[in-house]
């Protein structure tokens, strides 16, 4: 007894190398997100997009309302643009209140994570290790964790209602069962794709206590979800429903998503931490019964995430919420591996296995290595954005149209015209009439002058339209920027070429360089 008391005590050794790498992961990745927190342009191309709905709610508009060549309303659910705008009128107006936000609910979510992992553990030890591997897998999420979008608010909530279920499957007290059922629905309000994984979820609260408690919270939280989409309905004509629901059902699956989800994502992105999260569902004193809640848990965020990713759009930031479940069960299958094979009483299979094993995890963790550089914007970056925002500003009106860079509109204190994320989901939408209402709003505007200005990523942004670039009576000119610099250092485009409206025809002006950049879309 007293040999493996020994052995055990030694366990720690195995923890050491994930960590030396994972506590220098963390630190990059925590002053990479402060670094960035107050740059005053977009991280991604989305963040203008989502800043637009946010000023709504602070001037007072409403979200949900018929689509203009002024505002195109967003296909999410309603409850991180509210989220923002409080922030908004703490912080100020801008992205660097969308991005605390974000940053806090990273914060909050890894919280979570590391006091999930200490009720399954009790291991001080692992409760690190699980906030290391949170932040290394900041680089196999896009670095989105403080991005201002509203995918970080919505894995805090999922990942708190996870934690609420753990606490519960073990304490049984009612009070994380309220607090689950209330995560969850904001969750669904702030993310539709939310409502995919809810079966798989009260199914493993059934499995963890028993079919009643399952039933009576699934049964409260569809009243609750019941009554808050009437409300909405209401409050929006029927428009709530037909955004969130009819118009993004619309968006078409994209081929090989499917391979890429499991090959790219799971199996060449997280292969060592599945493997450890299928050693926590498999080994230990669980039930047979604990198991299927496990797996069912695991399946329900896997199945949603991998719907996701399918869907045109869904990019690697919709994999958050899963990361943080995968974080925990993984970690927890680490201290259930490590604590089962320093009982083996040869020393040269226990060092071996748990040797190897350590050293897997350390490589899969190392695979998310960041250069803090090529996460953070440049002074190149912002000199660009002051060079075109000082251009806007000197615009004749107070209106110009930056279709998929927003944000820029507001900084000139100019009015922009709606993102064109929101208006090709439109054009490409269920409802016929919104995308002919749309493309003759878009058509007339352009074609009268009605933006004094246009800033351009290329020359076929209006093609969905039916507007082609010869079309536009405007003369066009480069923007005065290295070709290098002020791209999202996320996700996007940037804009490259400036239409000054001239009433006649397309007077092209650009270089030879920008004209192929142009076409090349």
């Amino acid at each position: 007894m007293k040999e493996v008391n020994t052995k055990t005590s030694k366990a720690w050794l195995f923890y050491v190398p994930p960590l030396a790498i994972g506590l220098y992961l963390l630190a990059l990745c925590l002053f990479v997100m402060f670094s960035r927190l107050t740059y005053p342009y977009e991280l991604e191309w989305m963040e203008g997009a989502m800043f637009q709905v946010v000023m709504r709610v602070v001037d007072g508009l409403p979200i949900y309302t018929t689509p203009s060549m002024d505002y195109v309303p967003p296909l999410y659910a309603p409850l991180y643009f509210y989220v923002a705008a409080l922030a908004t009128k703490v912080m100020g107006e801008g992205l660097p209140a969308l991005r605390l936000v974000s940053l806090l609910a990273s914060l909050g979510t890894v919280t979570c994570v590391g006091y999930a992992v200490w009720l399954l553990t009790r291991s001080r030890l692992s409760v690190l290790l699980s906030v290391c591997c949170w932040a290394a897998l900041y680089a196999l999420v896009g670095s989105y964790y403080d991005a201002a979008r509203l995918d970080s608010l919505w894995a805090f909530w999922l990942t708190g209602a996870s934690t609420c279920l753990i606490t519960f499957s073990q304490q049984q007290k009612k009070i994380f069962l309220y607090l689950m059922v209330l995560l969850l629905l904001l969750a669904v309000f702030t993310k539709q794709t939310t409502l995919s994984m809810l079966p798989f979820f009260f199914l493993a609260l059934w499995l963890f206590s028993d079919f009643r408690t399952a039933f009576l919270a699934g049964l409260t939280l569809s009243i609750l979800i019941g009554a808050a989409l009437c409300l909405l309905q209401w409050q929006t004509k029927g428009l709530f429903y037909f955004y969130t629901m009819e118009m993004a059902r619309a968006h078409k699956f994209i081929q090989g998503v499917p391979m890429n989800f499991l090959h790219g994502d799971m199996l060449t992105g997280v292969p060592i931490y599945l493997g450890l999260c299928a050693s926590f569902i498999l080994m230990g004193k669980k039930t047979a019964r604990q198991r299927c809640a496990w797996l069912s848990l695991f399946s329900g965020f896997f199945l949603m995430s991998l719907l996701s990713r399918w869907y045109s759009g869904g990019w690697i930031n919709v994999l958050l919420a899963f990361h943080q479940l995968i974080v925990v069960i993984s970690v927890a299958g680490f201290w259930l591996v490590v604590k089962s094979l320093s009982g083996v009483q040869s020393p040269w299979v226990r060092n071996t296995f748990l040797g190897l094993m350590s050293v897997l995890l350390t490589l899969n963790m190392a695979r998310a290595w960041i250069h803090p550089n090529y996460f953070l914007p440049t002074e190149a970056d912002r000199a660009c954005g002051d060079s075109v925002v000082a251009v806007l500003k000197q615009a004749p009106g107070d209106r110009v149209c930056v279709s998929k860079h927003t944000y820029l509109a507001f900084l000139a204190d100019k009015k922009s015209c709606a993102h064109e994320a929101w208006g090709i989901d439109v054009m490409n939408g269920s409802s016929h009439q919104f995308a002919e209402q749309l493309q003759q709003d878009v058509k007339q505007q352009l074609l009268s002058g009605h933006y004094s200005l246009l800033l351009l990523d290329n020359d076929r942004q209006f093609k969905d339209y039916d507007v082609h670039w010869n079309q536009l009576p405007y003369t066009a000119t480069d923007v005065d920027c290295p070709t290098s610099a002020f791209f999202p250092k996320l996700l996007g485009p940037r804009p490259m070429h400036w239409l000054r409206y001239n009433g006649k025809s397309m007077d092209d002006q650009r270089s030879k360089e920008r004209k192929l950049i142009g076409s090349q879309g």
